[in-house]
């Protein structure tokens, strides 16, 4: 896959944050790494530095060299760290292009990308629109409701106390429901539960432990059936719908430890035929939510074949796109992705800031 641009021919990968899902970042990147020890050398880019953001925003500034382990460039007790800023001016002196791979504030609640665009930085960065609905379970619960009547949403409650909880006892009586987070992602703290007095003071520890770490959680009706996920791609200006994957569980509910399992085993099930409406949905949604490059976005089918939307993650696992990228095409590598997001970033029209006000009329 032929890149035919001259800038830039550096990666620069940016993981770890200040977030809940730390760990996940580095498991991310370690997956990342080994695929592209593994890969041949690509003869137009490298991936040249990372940047790993420590716990309390300070960043270990690594150049990459592929006969190191993965932990080498996590080990905060190797070399002396440097504050954000300073890791942005290296990106810019060093021209390189960024792979961005982790959460919080400079990660995919939108901040990191102001930041970058004000420095000139490009990047896997998304917009703020994308970033901040699509890290809302709430708020784009909403969206979807109100925009896509062929899809549904579950029963669901919005809560930002513990004491919130009596009334949705009432609401869910007898009914299996999900207790979530709003904004974290990698199934933290996710719990399936029988809504009956038995399990009520569970439900209220679990919510607390919720709101030690996000603003709302989340009270949703449990909906029997399949889930997938719909894996989409930005390409030559066009939202490319690589592959639906069916996720499977051992009792019904897709925790963690499933999720992670799926994305290590690599026995991936795709999907022929067609299901219902989710690939126009997906199309449609990643357009008008302003997604880039990749999005995966979740559902439940029913054993009625009704659709009910779960979440539209803005920022899946890479390897998990490169899978459903074979899927459609057969071949794909590190390389071949990384590629794909420069083009995206560079071919991407630019808007205009040059506008000037005529106040003669005053």
């Amino acid at each position: 896959m032929e890149l035919k641009i001259n800038y830039p021919e550096k990666i620069a990968v940016v993981f770890g944050g200040q977030s809940t899902e730390h760990d996940a970042s580095i498991f991310s990147f370690k997956n990342f790494y080994m695929d592209i020890q593994s890969s041949i050398v690509d003869e137009e880019i490298e991936v040249s530095s990372t940047y790993y953001i420590l716990q309390d925003g300070r960043v270990l500034v690594s150049p990459v060299d592929l006969k190191k382990p993965a932990a080498f460039y996590f080990d905060p007790g190797r070399t002396a760290s440097c504050d954000i800023v300073d890791a942005f001016f290296l990106i810019r002196e060093n021209n390189e292009f960024v792979y961005l791979m982790c959460d919080g504030p400079v990660g995919t609640d939108g901040r990191f990308v102001s930041i970058a665009e004000n420095y000139g930085i490009k990047g896997t960065f998304g917009t703020p629109l994308s970033f901040h609905i699509c890290k809302s379970k709430f708020h784009m619960d909403r969206f979807v409701a109100a925009n896509y009547s062929d899809i549904k949403i579950p029963d669901t409650a919005y809560i930002s106390s513990v004491e919130e909880l009596d009334s949705c006892f009432a609401g869910f009586a007898d009914r299996k429901i999900v207790v979530k987070p709003n904004s974290l992602g990698s199934s933290i703290y996710v719990k399936m539960f029988e809504c009956n007095n038995k399990n009520q003071d569970d439900i209220k520890e679990l919510a607390k432990n919720i709101f030690e770490y996000d603003r709302r959680a989340i009270i949703q009706e449990y909906i029997q059936g399949d889930e997938y996920g719909c894996y989409c791609m930005e390409k030559n200006g066009e939202v490319d719908i690589l592959a639906v994957k069916q996720f499977f569980t051992e009792n019904d509910f897709l925790n963690t430890q499933d999720k992670y399992k799926a994305a290590t085993d690599g026995h991936d099930v795709y999907v022929k035929e067609k299901i219902g409406s989710i690939k126009d949905f997906a199309r449609k949604l990643f357009k008008d939510v302003d997604c880039r490059n990749l999005s995966r976005m979740d559902f439940i089918v029913t054993p009625a074949k009704q659709i009910y939307f779960l979440e539209n993650n803005c920022d899946p696992a890479l390897r998990g796109v490169i899978g459903a990228y074979k899927e459609k095409y057969q071949s794909c590598t590190v390389y071949d992705m990384l590629k794909i997001f420069i083009k995206n970033e560079y071919n991407r029209k630019k808007i205009r800031t040059d506008y000037r006000f005529d106040f003669n009329f005053l």
